[in-house]
């Protein structure tokens, strides 16, 4: 052990950069209330989210990210002033850097009044066995189905609270706890777009869009046969998929625009469009509908996670069924495109619906965070 010890020593003399950084992180988490660890802030939904919830808070914050370095990180400009932000990728790869950042962290949650926070992160959940008894645990669910609620159902009888993304979640084998004093709050997603009432003119050609990452489990390579099979049948519907996307996804009948970072402009490009195509395999409630939403774009999406919570089938939105296989789902899709297609009226009706369901539903980002700031409280908790 002395040995062990010993060595530590030796590594960080010989490596001045890195006790600066400790030395640094140190000085600047030491009057922090809250810890919050995420994998990364980036441009999908679950990182805007993470911005929200982190600026909802007033007292000082150390914003910790695991998978990313800082020319990875997006909406920097977007955090209040009582956030520093530290990424720790390039330090937790290290054994010996991630044992002395792991001991800084625990020795600072000594002060009974921090309390830490964390989504998606496995950093975070590593940390949860080792921390002090009376630090409040909170974390948020973002999805199911990804992997990352296994990993942090080994530890989730630590968590003191759980910010859900939609209810059904309540009933998944890997957020039941036995921990009788967890609260779980459901947590609906909300967004900062303001609602958009123009009646859109849909006599020109139809533009479906997506916006998003170009990941396996978004199923984009299902739009690109739907939009060849559309150009065959001559329908009058046009695609555009907006995010990383490869370049031979462009076709005659989609069009390719690189990810849009700047959020009035992303803003714009939606107000375009009058369908959302979204065939992902797992979802909580995504942002990119729900932003959609306020500008009256009639989402077509496979019916996961939360949405059948908020959207209903044939009213504000078509729910594909995602046990059907991707075969019968392009079927599927493309008969909805054909209908809507030779019946406008309908699209234009469904259109105000989705409208009327985001102003009762996504547009009240204050009272997110006002449910998040009040719940996430030492006093609160015992209380409750």
């Amino acid at each position: 052990m002395i040995l062990k010890y010993l060595y530590v020593i030796f590594f960080l003399i010989t490596h001045p950069k890195i006790i600066f950084f400790f030395i640094y992180f140190y000085a600047k988490s030491r009057k922090a209330k809250y810890f919050f660890f995420f994998p990364r802030m980036g441009l999908g939904g679950a990182d805007k989210m993470q911005i929200h919830l982190c600026n909802s808070l007033q007292d000082n914050i150390i914003l910790i990210f695991d998978k990313a370095n800082k020319k990875d990180i997006c909406y920097l400009d977007r955090l209040n002033q009582n956030i520093n932000f530290f990424c720790i990728y390039q330090y937790i790869e290290n054994d010996i850097y991630r044992l002395i950042l792991t001991k800084i962290i625990i020795y600072l949650l000594k002060n009974k009044e921090k309390i830490i926070f964390g989504a998606n992160s496995t950093y975070f959940y590593n940390l949860l066995p080792h921390i002090p008894k009376h630090t409040i645990c909170g974390d948020r669910v973002p999805a199911l189905g990804g992997g990352i609620e296994i990993y942090a159902s080994k530890v989730k009888d630590r968590l003191n609270i759980r910010f859900l993304t939609y209810n059904k979640m309540k009933n998944d084998a890997y957020i039941k706890t036995t921990n009788n004093a967890q609260k779980q709050i459901v947590l609906y997603a909300q967004t900062s777009w303001k609602i958009e009432k123009k009646i859109k003119n849909i006599n020109n050609k139809i533009k479906v869009i997506y916006t998003g990452r170009n990941s396996s489990e978004k199923r984009i390579h299902l739009i690109q046969i739907i939009a060849d099979k559309v150009f065959e049948k001559k329908l009058n519907i046009q695609f555009e998929l907006i995010g990383d996307m490869p370049q031979e996804y462009q076709t005659k009948n989609i069009k390719i625009t690189s990810t849009i970072s700047n959020e009035s402009e992303l803003m714009k490009k939606v107000k375009e469009a009058d369908v959302f195509l979204l065939l992902s395999e797992r979802e909580g409630i995504p942002i990119s509908i729900i932003e959609a939403s306020t500008k009256g774009i009639v989402p077509i999406c496979t019916n996961v996670g939360g949405i059948s919570e908020k959207f209903i089938d044939k009213k504000n939105a078509f729910l594909i069924d995602n046990s059907l296989t991707e075969d019968e789902m392009i079927h599927e899709v493309i008969s909805i495109l054909e209908y809507i297609d030779k019946n406008r009226n309908f699209l234009a009706t469904m259109s105000s619906q989705v409208i009327e369901l985001a102003e009762s539903e996504f547009i009240h980002i204050d009272n997110m965070k006002k449910i998040f700031k009040q719940n996430l409280q030492p006093h609160f908790l015992v209380e409750n």
